[in-house]
């Protein structure tokens, strides 16, 4: 299938699923690397592979899953995609210091990006003890998008940490009455509401 189309991505990534199935992990970051080189545009492809990297309860496969998005930031240094998504993977893994630079770096040339905003809003308030410079964060970005529940939650947290425990019952009031009940962020605004109530 590689030879007769070298530029499917679904081959890629089912090639890197079997190498990481079959425990050849050394072997995914060149592999996928090679061939995004002649296909950078497809960022999607490679996302998708350290996603699922970074998914793994596997402390090596998190590790190639940082280093295939390193090395893809090198060969498409002006990806926010890329960036936005090593910011992602460094979160996941609870490289929390690094995750919010990299979020930093991506909100110079992305000042809109909900998730980073969210993100590195998370990372000031209950990582990093900065929880005015989080709520003016989740402020700004609740200006672009109001409903954006996954924020709303962060932000009740951002008071929450600050004191002011009526905005952040409000907030996450907010969450329980609209998140689906069967996500698993509606069950934590259920614990943060409860906590703040307390």
């Amino acid at each position: 299938l590689q030879q007769s189309d070298p530029n499917d991505g679904l081959v890629v990534i089912a090639k890197a699923g079997l190498l990481k199935d079959e425990g050849k992990l050394n072997e995914i970051t060149g592999t996928v690397l090679n061939w995004f080189k002649s296909n950078k545009n497809s960022e999607d492809v490679l996302i998708a592979i350290a996603n699922d990297l970074a998914a793994s309860p596997s402390a090596e496969a998190r590790l190639v899953s940082k280093q295939l998005l390193t090395g893809a930031i090198e060969i498409k240094s002006n990806s926010a995609m890329l960036l936005g998504s090593l910011g992602k993977v460094c979160f996941m893994c609870g490289e929390t210091d690094q995750a919010a630079s990299i979020y930093t770096e991506l909100l110079k040339t992305q000042p809109n990006d909900l998730m980073a905003i969210n993100n590195l809003a998370w990372i000031l308030s209950q990582e990093q003890n900065k929880p005015k410079e989080a709520l003016a964060l989740a402020q700004k970005g609740l200006t672009l998008a109001p409903d954006y529940l996954d924020l709303v939650d962060t932000r009740g947290m951002a008071y929450f940490r600050l004191g002011e425990y009526p905005k952040a019952i409000e907030d996450f009031n907010k969450c329980v009455k609209l998140y689906p009940s069967n996500l698993p962020s509606a069950v934590v605004s259920c614990f943060h509401l409860g906590r703040a109530c307390a």
